[in-house]
């Protein structure tokens, strides 16, 4: 009796020690493999992509070489250069073709930052009280970062997958005033390279409440763009005689109309799941709100006081706001001309051309409205795919008491093309943040934190490994 309990005894250490020692390899690979992350992000961020100074190229290159070094064979890379200083790449790690491709997606371009602006080089890392800090940190180098990490680690460990992986690193993401290019341009003259069941994007992400996760957002769908020039001239004159029919007033009249404006408020289905979870997380009369949306029961008042936070409004309203004015001549001369660009996020169900009538009736008759660019039939991505139920599934893992719902992304991304040729995409990063406490994404001092990002890591490799078994 004694030595079976003995048996027992030295059977249950064995175990322990095993698990022990499997634990310890694993904390070392995994600490091994965010060195290797650290070193790519810190070697993409403090590239410059910017459109004014910038090169994508060079970080393109730069990506290769990292997929040549894993053992990547050449005929599987892909680098295409559309416009000089523009790359875009296009790797493939191959499977059986048990199951069709997943498609990893990230822009390398960045928007323009300055030394000015940011009082340092905006393209050096800087490690700073649990956060990185630099241009493109989270929009969108930490996405590439990760994904390229983990596809090199896949590479390099032999791993055969079900399906093949595709991860495509793009330029130009972050423009509008240029000839297509990265994914559009992909699609348009590579489209079998990009060929897939579904594919991964940014446009989703986590929120933090009281400093613990507790809802990740994984993105559906996305508004539409739609951008106008106002114009208004005459035929202005010398400053000292000044008349009344100034070009800039007329010009300013009609934007405070804009300001004015609001359109109809309408609760999308994709919406309303977001507005009923984050109802706990607030008090008072905007709790009752937040509620009574969820439940599609909304009015004007209601709308109004959940219109006063932008998050709620985005997600409620088509948008329009003024985002650029530009006029002519000097200072002591009256504008023969002045022109504002207003930039318009619609709902997925509201009418373009609707729109543009309503902005035109605004307008008034002396302002000249004119069309400067547009994206319609944004689609949306079905929330019954495996893909959306591994990331749920990956997330729960991850964090047992986060909730996943799906997203309605108020800004743009490349999903649009890739939902357009039948190509279910989903915003996902499994990164959190305190909604009262902004990434800052655009501005100075972008920041992502160091925790955060080596946690996103690990669960992009788990869902990763999940879907392509």
């Amino acid at each position: 009796m004694h030595k079976e309990e003995d048996f027992k005894l030295l059977r249950i250490i064995f175990i322990a020690v095993l698990v022990s020692v499997l634990s310890s390899t694993s904390m070392a690979h995994d600490t091994e493999e965010n060195k290797l992350l650290k070193e790519i992000f810190r070697e993409l961020v403090e590239i410059d992509t910017s459109h004014a100074t910038g090169n994508t190229t060079l970080a393109i290159e730069a990506a290769a070489k990292r997929l040549r070094q894993a053992g990547f064979d050449e005929k599987d890379i892909n680098l295409f250069e559309p416009f000089p200083g523009k790359g875009n790449l296009v790797v493939r790690l191959r499977g059986t073709g048990h199951q069709k491709p997943l498609l990893l997606v990230s822009h390398l371009d960045v928007v323009d930052a300055t030394e000015k602006d940011w009082g340092r080089d905006p393209f050096k890392l800087i490690e700073s009280d649990g956060y990185y800090y630099g241009r493109g940190v989270l929009d969108d180098k930490s996405t590439a970062a990760i994904y390229l990490s983990v596809l090199t680690q896949l590479k390099r460990q032999g791993y055969k997958p079900s399906r093949d992986i595709i991860l495509a690193l793009t330029s130009d993401e972050e423009r509008h005033d240029v000839p297509s290019n990265g994914i559009a341009w992909l699609v348009k003259h590579h489209p079998d390279l990009l060929q897939a069941e579904f594919g991964l994007i940014q446009g989703g992400s986590g929120e933090l409440r009281q400093g613990k996760p507790v809802l990740m957002r994984i993105g559906v769908n996305q508004k539409n763009y739609l951008s106008l020039i106002w114009e208004a001239r005459n035929s202005g004159g010398h400053s000292s005689t000044p008349r009344s029919d100034n070009a800039l007033y007329e010009l300013a009249s009609a934007l405070l109309r804009l300001q004015a404006y609001t359109f109809p408020a309408h609760v999308s289905a994709i919406v309303r799941p977001y507005l009923t979870h984050s109802a706990p997380y607030t008090e008072g009369q905007q709790r009752i709100d937040l509620e009574q949306a969820g439940r599609d029961e909304i009015d004007d008042d209601l709308a109004k006081r959940l219109s006063t936070s932008p998050v709620f409004n985005a997600l409620l309203r088509t948008t329009c706001v003024a985002t650029r004015i530009q006029s002519d001549g000097p200072e002591n001369a009256l504008p023969q001309f002045v022109r504002a660009t207003i930039n318009c996020r619609l709902l997925p169900d509201d009418d373009i051309q609707s729109i543009e009538q309503s902005l035109r009736a605004i307008a008034g008759p002396n302002i000249d409205v004119q069309r400067l660019r547009s994206s319609d039939g944004a689609r949306s991505s079905p929330i019954d795919s495996a893909l959306y139920q591994s990331i749920v599934k990956t997330i729960h893992h991850a964090y047992p008491n986060v909730v996943s719902i799906p997203w309605m992304t108020t800004g743009a991304t490349d999903a649009r093309h890739l939902r357009a040729i039948g190509i279910p995409t989903y915003g996902f990063l499994g990164v959190f943040a305190d909604p009262k406490k902004p990434w800052n994404a655009h501005g100075s001092n972008e920041n992502i934190h160091i925790g955060q990002l080596f946690k996103a890591r690990d669960i992009a490799l788990d869902l990763i490994l999940d879907i392509t078994r």
